[in-house]
């Protein structure tokens, strides 16, 4: 049988510390070389839909259809996962910076998904909506970078972005470190209030929202970006002697940022195998892929997150070290690490919808 899973399954059957401690064992499988995992493809096309009313708007640049796959697998729990995504995305102008948001396929609904293979016998043997298991697995890679890096007496966070994602970074890192105060700032007056007071009361900690970026990056231990910006727009004096900074996007630093960074590490040394039609909308003669602005940094000299499990890398030095993670790309074998969790405990809870594995099997291989 085949297990169906949707997002409200996978809120039951798994907690953000399980997520953290799966991907724990998983960095240090990536870093022996025991569980490996191809790079992020993208596949970019124009959109053929006609504009809607509020894509006429002086900010809006454009639409595309993005199909994504990653694939990658986790022995320690015997499955090797690929997640694929189907996403309309829009970008746009606000606040003077390139956007790229996800628009729902039919009012509030996306399409993402997970399929869990095993490794003992190559047997289909999950289906989960990778929705919540998305955010998680971010919030929680990013933390463990966190966690390596900024100063164990870590108390004051800044967060720039008030999404999803933001929401999941900081659960993440409240797990690891006493916080005693963050501070938000988003471009949407009400989303970051509304973020500050949700999440005063889910972590059990003072969260304010700021009135403008500036003062919530300022006196902050930790300074987190989870935004859906596609231009740099950290200003580098904001990095100090101390802080760590973590990225959700390499897009959202300026490369003189990153070069103000003592220690930085990546979560991968993978990029993205990227296709884009030609037809594809540009903005200032770029074309408008996944990340259309160019970095001139090497990305392939700097350690990774596996590297600081196997001790290949080390983490923060001293206490005034300005430390930095970038959260770059995503891995296939993250979902088979959380998967191997949900899907165990979702077999012994009985959870989700069952699939006749007959349904799925052919008389012929390709």
């Amino acid at each position: 049988m085949v297990r169906y899973l949707r997002n409200e399954d996978v809120a039951k059957l798994i907690t953000m510390p399980e997520v953290i401690e799966a991907l724990r064992n998983l960095y240090v499988e990536i870093g022996q070389g025991i569980s490996v995992g191809t790079p992020r493809t993208d596949v970019h096309h124009p959109l053929s839909s006609r504009p809607s009313d509020l894509e006429e708007s002086e900010s809006f640049i454009g639409r595309a259809h993005y199909l994504k796959t990653m694939v990658g697998g986790f022995v320690g729990g015997g499955l090797v996962a690929i997640r694929l995504s189907s996403d309309l995305v829009r970008f746009s102008i606000q606040e003077g910076y390139l956007r790229r948001e996800k628009e729902p396929q039919a009012p509030g609904k996306w399409f993402g998904m997970v399929a869990l293979f095993s490794l003992e016998n190559g047997e289909l043997k999950g289906i989960v909506q990778d929705g919540a298991i998305q955010r998680m697995r971010v919030g929680a890679t990013s933390a463990l970078g966190d966690d390596y890096l900024a100063r164990q007496d870590s108390t004051k966070v800044g967060i720039l972005g008030s999404g999803g994602q933001a929401r999941a970074h900081l659960i993440a890192l409240s797990h690891l470190r006493t916080l005693e105060r963050a501070r938000v700032w988003s471009p949407n007056k009400e989303h970051r209030e509304t973020f500050a007071n949700e999440m005063e009361q889910e972590i059990g900690v003072r969260v304010s929202a700021a009135a403008s970026p500036d003062e919530a990056a300022s006196d902050c231990d930790i300074l987190m970006t989870a935004t859906n910006s596609r231009q740099p727009f950290v200003n580098p004096e904001w990095l100090l002697p101390g802080m760590h900074v973590s990225t959700l996007h390499r897009d959202e630093v300026p490369d003189e940022g990153y070069d103000r960074i003592d220690r930085l590490i990546l979560h991968t040394n993978f990029k993205e195998i990227t296709v884009s039609s030609s037809s594809l909308p540009t903005f200032e003669g770029t074309v408008l892929q996944d990340h259309p602005v160019h970095s001139s940094l090497d990305w392939s000299k700097y350690p990774t997150l596996a590297d600081l499990s196997v001790k290949r890398a080390t983490g923060r030095e001293n206490p005034e070290e300005l430390t930095g993670f970038i959260n770059n790309l995503g891995q296939g074998s993250q979902f088979a690490a959380v998967g191997s969790t949900i899907l165990r405990k979702a077999e012994e809870l009985d959870l989700g919808f069952k699939i006749d594995s007959e349904l799925l099997w052919q008389n012929m291989h390709s």
